[in-house]
């Protein structure tokens, strides 16, 4: 994925706002994803960025 900062928060932000509805469960799960998926992606050096990405997640 190649999500920048702001777009990442705003899809948490998005799916988080699920809850109440129907679709709070698939929301839960696809954030919980989003976030794996994007911690994956960080470089082993711990400088918090993704290898090779520049300013994007």
């Amino acid at each position: 994925m190649n999500f920048s900062p702001d777009e990442a928060v705003a899809v948490a932000i998005a799916l988080r706002g699920l809850s109440g509805t129907p679709f709070h469960q698939t929301g839960s799960m696809a954030l919980r994803k989003l976030l794996v998926a994007m911690l994956r992606g960080f470089d082993a050096s711990g400088s918090g960025r993704r290898a090779g990405s520049g300013d994007r997640w």
